[in-house]
């Protein structure tokens, strides 16, 4: 058996998680004025049981009641919260977890090893949780004692543990839906749907004691309702799921905080159309998009360029930039290899005298994508490939692509598990929507999953990262940023980290307006 440090391995998953809108009928928020209150917001809950609620505000705000085992922290690494160590069979089919003695529930009783696995099942019997996706490969999960928990899988998957993201919940409360009863720092102390939830933080909290002593809750009806709150004063600090920066000016007392997300930006091409049968032409658009521009014009500074989606803040799998960089002139032969070459207008023809061109779908709902199809248009003209942007309404552009009735389409992903590419690049993945397959790409895959090491991992992801640049099966544009805006009068900054924006709340020190 290896024994795996946070920071060692590496992992993987495929589900995305929404943050959908609410109902709700209250948009009147206290003005923050309390020293060591912290005033947020969210859209009405259909069930305060965070494994169950669709809605991200509401599980972004239940975070400070319920704990994971593993949080992902900003190197892109699995950091333990309730989990104190873990290891990994060589098979990588068997996970043990060590978790911390002494934790309690927000009731007064021990958090054990049993509450895990009670967790776990209750997740496998949840067809439509948002953490789905989590336990898609858990045969059981055991109590070994009191304390250790055994995961046993039904195929090798070394990226497992950056799953275990998910809130653990009490096996001797199973009815959540009006309640809470977690081991976070903050537990239930007033709750009124559609109005209002506040939070009193919990005393006996294993992190110690809170800086922040109450979380006062407003339920609004939208992301209008929210923004607006936010901008009158109303609240300390917002997600960016609920307030759009690209369209709301910061105030001189307003502050953002960027952070990784796992949203994956790329064209997809369709490989059954003829002119993306070639991995040359594919790798040819790629090394003619300028991405560092995209990034720039369409998203600011809320977004890291990225071919490649191993995510570029991943500390010890980031890939090198310089693997799928942008270079027309490479391009450019890569064209000419193909067999095309340019007229006296700088167009692309084929032997046949026919024009290199192809239609790029985008949904005209988002902005910062219609953007960046029109640059790549540009951008890809100077390479002589004639680009024609179509925009539709979302629900046209979705139902084109389940047809596949396009050449390529600019979309994205969230990916539930960071390092886990299968869904999107197997081919059966869920969102392999565009014809690819490869042999090459399945071993890659498989390897990453058969490494249960960091010295492994690491080799594979570099192996990934290459058969990926060699067959560009999609063209990776950028990772998106998430951001959580604050205002002045939180003395500290937040410190959000991939899937938790409110991460640090027990540390935000409060200062009163008056």
């Amino acid at each position: 058996m290896r024994f795996l440090s946070f920071a060692a391995c590496a992992a993987a998953a495929a589900v995305i998680l929404c943050g959908c809108g609410g109902g709700g009928n209250s948009s009147e928020v206290k003005k923050n004025t309390a020293d060591g209150t912290a005033y947020l917001e969210m859209r009405t809950a259909d069930s305060l049981d965070p494994l169950k609620t669709d809605k991200k505000s509401v599980r972004d705000v239940l975070s400070a009641c319920y704990e994971p085992l593993f949080t992902i922290d900003k190197n892109i690494s699995p950091k333990g919260v309730i989990a104190k160590s873990w290891s990994m069979d060589d098979d990588a089919k068997t996970v043990t977890v060590s978790i911390k003695e002494g934790i309690l529930w927000h009731d007064g009783k021990k958090l054990t090893a049993a509450d895990v696995v009670y967790t776990v099942d209750k997740l496998k019997n949840l067809p439509d949780s948002p953490y789905r996706f989590a336990v898609k490969y858990v045969v059981s999960a055991e109590a070994e004692d009191n304390y250790t928990v055994k995961f046993k899988l039904t195929r090798p998957y070394a990226q497992f543990v950056y799953s275990l993201y998910f809130p653990i919940e009490p096996s001797h409360a199973e009815e959540l839906d009006e309640t809470v009863v977690g081991c976070g720092a903050y537990k239930l102390k007033e709750y009124t749907k559609d109005d209002r939830l506040v939070l009193d933080k919990f005393d006996s909290w294993h992190g110690g004691d809170a800086a922040c002593k109450i979380i006062d809750v407003s339920i609004v009806r939208d992301r209008e309702s929210a923004s607006s709150s936010f901008l009158s004063g109303m609240l300390t600090a917002i997600s960016g799921d609920s307030f759009d920066l690209s369209n709301n000016a910061l105030k001189d007392d307003m502050r953002a905080t960027a952070y990784p997300s796992s949203r994956y930006e790329y064209i997809a091409f369709n490989h059954e159309r003829s002119i993306f049968s070639s991995s040359g032409v594919r790798s040819a658009v790629s090394n003619a998009i300028d991405r560092s521009e995209i990034v720039s014009e369409c998203y600011g500074s809320y977004a890291d360029a990225a071919n490649i989606p191993l995510h570029p803040s991943g500390k010890d799998i980031a890939p090198s930039p310089t693997l799928s960089a942008y270079d027309l002139d490479n391009a450019m032969e890569m064209l000419f290899y193909e067999g095309y070459g340019t007229n006296e207008s700088n167009i692309l023809l084929n032997e046949k005298g026919e024009p290199f061109g192809f239609t790029l779908l985008v949904n005209e709902e988002n902005t910062a994508r219609c953007r960046a199809a029109d640059i790549i248009a540009s951008q890809l003209l100077k390479a002589g490939m004639t680009v024609r942007v179509t925009r539709t309404d979302y629900e046209t552009y979705k139902s084109l692509i389940e047809r596949r009735e396009y050449d390529a389409y600019l979309g994205g992903t969230a990916a539930g598990n960071i390092y886990d590419f299968e869904y999107l690049l197997s081919a059966d993945g869920e969102l392999n929507n565009y014809g690819y397959r490869s042999n090459y790409m399945e071993l890659a895959l498989s390897n990453m999953a058969n490494s249960p090491s960091r010295g492994s991992f690491e080799e594979a992801a570099l192996n990934f990262g290459e058969v990926f640049v060699r067959e560009e099966p999609v063209c990776g544009l950028l990772f998106v940023r998430d951001a959580v805006v604050s205002a002045r009068t939180l003395k500290n900054a937040p410190s959000p980290t991939l899937f938790f924006p409110f991460a640090n709340i027990a540390d935000w020190e409060i200062l009163s307006k008056n």
